[in-house]
């Protein structure tokens, strides 16, 4: 269940309260429509559901924090919770997260931390 290549996409996307929908821009959305439809994978390479990973936007001066969840009819969407309107190298500087730093931040928002553990608990136990 953990590898992404036996994943059933949902195409659905949630959003945490340090990122909502109405965040982006049209240039934005087509990024985060690849990511959602598996035609764009995040910049960590390998991942698994519920883990914190990311992808560029804005060019690469910004980005996106998100996770692969496990929904309720266990097809796999995803869940941003962090925005980055500044990068600078690798770091980058999350709104709401305070300082900058490398790749995503940790999952923290009490309606993040609920979407994570929803997933978990829909994860097969191996």
């Amino acid at each position: 269940m953990n590898e992404p290549g036996s994943w059933v996409l949902s195409h659905e996307v949630t959003y945490g309260p340090r990122a909502p929908e109405g965040a982006f821009d049209a240039l934005d959305q087509n990024i985060i429509n690849s990511l959602k439809t598996g035609n764009l994978s995040p910049r960590e390479g390998n991942y698994i559901l519920n883990m914190p990973v990311h992808q560029h936007l804005k060019g690469g001066s910004g980005g996106i924090a998100f996770f692969y969840v496990l929904q309720a009819d266990y097809k796999v969407g995803i869940h941003i919770h962090a925005i980055s309107n500044k990068r600078q190298g690798n770091n980058y500087t999350w709104v709401g997260y305070g300082g900058s730093m490398a790749g995503p931040p940790a999952i923290m928002q009490p309606a993040d931390v609920a979407a994570r553990n929803a997933s978990q608990e829909r994860v097969p136990q191996q």
